[in-house]
């Protein structure tokens, strides 16, 4: 029996399903080590976004891999790379739902090792591009969340900044629907809620339709209540949308939108799969067996 099943057409969707989480992990960073060479060998560096969630748990089992293989050195440079959020939530940076946290915590430790007289190495990292800190932001007043709520609009304000500086002279896409011109991301690493939403794109909320490249939301139907987000349209016009998603309790989810794909629809009443059916580069579903039971003939 083949070890994965990757179903590829004429198309830029592929969906490729693998036995459990450490493989969809060591996938993961099979797939961003080929992005980061193309992307470094042609631009100088590597531009990728990233989630939080079960994301920096299932890169950073990958990692670990990857290091275990080769201690002293990488196949991916990360000192070449920049790493932005794909949305975040508007926390403290060093509060449990911070996305950066997880980040720090996930990804850059799987970048450490102990040498042969047991000190511990760092590997090359990347250079990350986390919200502005709140704390030194709001300084000595209450970290309330309506306190956070008003400085929202401003955090979105400053990433936009942010990211957009590191885009000037190019690397930037147009949007068909809006003809605005959106930065191009090499990679955008997204996974997927059990409603159907990504970054902090849910069903049916007006974020689906905003023309910005990051927006806020102080309603998130999912705590904590204050996020921003990188929109549908730069989702859309990223090089390659990464989906990981793992989990039986998304397994019909992640069914529907593929048989969206498959039926060339242009819509979907997921987030995700609207990423899915509007991007303009390549889309990738990294999917654990159970995400991926509901696809047709799909082997383990």
């Amino acid at each position: 029996m083949a070890e994965e099943k990757k179903e590829e057409r004429t198309s830029h969707v592929q969906f490729i399903v693998k036995k459990d989480k450490l493989e969809v992990g060591k996938e993961l960073v099979s797939l961003l080590n080929k992005i980061s060479h193309d992307s470094i060998e042609s631009e100088g560096t590597c531009r990728v976004a990233i989630s939080g969630g079960s994301f920096p748990n299932i890169l950073g089992q990958g990692l670990k891999e990857m290091v275990q293989n080769d201690k002293e050195k990488t196949p991916i440079d990360f000192s070449k790379w920049k790493v932005f959020w794909a949305d975040e939530r508007c926390v403290t940076l060093d509060d449990k739902e911070s996305s950066y946290l997880g980040y720090e915590k996930e990804i850059l430790a799987a970048l450490q090792y102990k040498d042969s007289f047991n000190q511990l190495k760092t590997l090359p990292v990347p250079k990350a591009f986390p919200i502005d800190n709140i704390k030194e932001i709001l300084k000595d007043e209450p970290l309330t969340d309506a306190k956070i709520a008003k400085l929202t609009p401003k955090l979105a304000e400053m990433y936009t900044s942010k990211l957009l500086g590191e885009f000037k002279g190019g690397n930037q896409s147009a949007d068909a629907p809006t003809k605005k011109w959106y930065p191009s991301l090499d990679a955008v690493c997204l996974g997927m809620g059990p409603d159907g939403h990504t970054a902090s794109l849910f069903p049916t909320h007006r974020l689906l339709e905003s023309q910005n490249v990051i927006d806020f939301i102080v309603d998130s139907p999912k705590p904590p209540p204050n996020r921003i987000t990188m929109t549908l349209p730069v989702l859309a016009c990223s090089k390659y949308v990464i989906f990981v998603v793992t989990g039986k309790e998304k397994a019909n989810i992640v069914k529907d939108i593929h048989n969206s794909y498959k039926s060339n629809e242009k819509s979907s009443q997921y987030p995700a799969g609207l990423v899915t059916l509007q991007s303009k580069g390549k889309v990738i579903w990294l999917l654990d067996k159970d995400a991926g039971e509901g696809l047709k003939d799909a082997k383990i």
